[in-house]
């Protein structure tokens, strides 16, 4: 029993016709007839009333259609399920932070798919803490991170290994009116509109420590809004909606 046979009698059905489906298949009338014929022989029951005009399914082909379509979608399910489960072994996990995932992760992907070109890469974006956890849990084969340099190395506190790819700076971002408010309130001990990063969050921590334990000291600031999300405060900075600082990469 050929697959094949199958689709070509559930194709019969669709068009409702043996040259159309012939034609559809790229065969001649009588080789799909035959196939049709084949199919028949092995299941051991007539399909097809050939005594009438237009096309007439059996009335036992007619019940078990939809367990025909059943078999061919199981069929094809179950090789793609156990192609999934071959190129399992080449697949790759790697565990980053959101902003890295849009400002970074591309160009190093493509590094690596030079050197391992049949190799997949599944993804698992987090905050820091969440991405340590899935590296130090085996969930994730490796780990691509923000590292400020007040804080140690993860090669110095644990057995795993640890290479600088590059450096990221924080800057402070917003539009021409944001920017002209902002300095006004610094001469006059104004509110400044702020953008801010959750404080229990690797960015936010940064922010807190070397930009805001400053500001306010003579100021009163105003959090608009509070996202671990980089990119939506980028496009709420784009919006006028406060000062924000953003990884000069994005």
């Amino acid at each position: 029993m050929k697959l094949n046979w199958l689709e070509d009698f559930l194709l019969l059905i669709e068009t409702g016709s043996f040259s159309k489906a012939a034609q559809r298949r790229n065969v001649t009338q009588p080789a799909f007839s035959r196939r049709i014929q084949m199919l028949e022989h092995w299941l051991g029951v007539q399909l097809v009333n050939r005594g009438s005009h237009s096309l007439k399914l059996t009335t036992t082909a007619a019940r078990f259609e939809p367990v025909m379509r059943r078999v061919v979608e199981s069929t094809y399910e179950l090789r793609s399920h156990m192609r999934a489960d071959a190129a399992a072994d080449s697949r790759f996990s790697l565990a980053t932070q959101h902003t890295l995932m849009v400002s970074h992760l591309p160009k190093l992907l493509n590094i690596l798919q030079e050197y391992r070109h049949e190799t997949a890469f599944q993804v698992r974006t987090g905050d820091l803490d969440d991405c340590i956890e899935q590296l130090s849990q085996g969930h994730a084969d490796l780990l691509l991170s923000f590292r400020s340099e007040e804080e140690p190395r993860l090669d110095q506190t644990s057995d795993f290994s640890c290479i600088l790819l590059g450096h990221e700076y924080l800057l402070p971002v917003g539009t021409e009116i944001s920017v002209q408010q902002i300095r006004t309130a610094l001469q006059n001990g104004g509110n400044i509109r702020l953008l801010k990063y959750p404080e229990d969050s690797f960015l936010g921590r940064i922010l807190r420590r070397e930009c805001l334990l400053d500001l306010v000291k003579n100021n009163t600031i105003e959090t608009v809004c509070e996202s671990a999300f980089t990119m939506g405060i980028k496009e709420m900075t784009i919006s006028d909606m406060g000062l924000s600082w953003l990884p000069k990469k994005l």
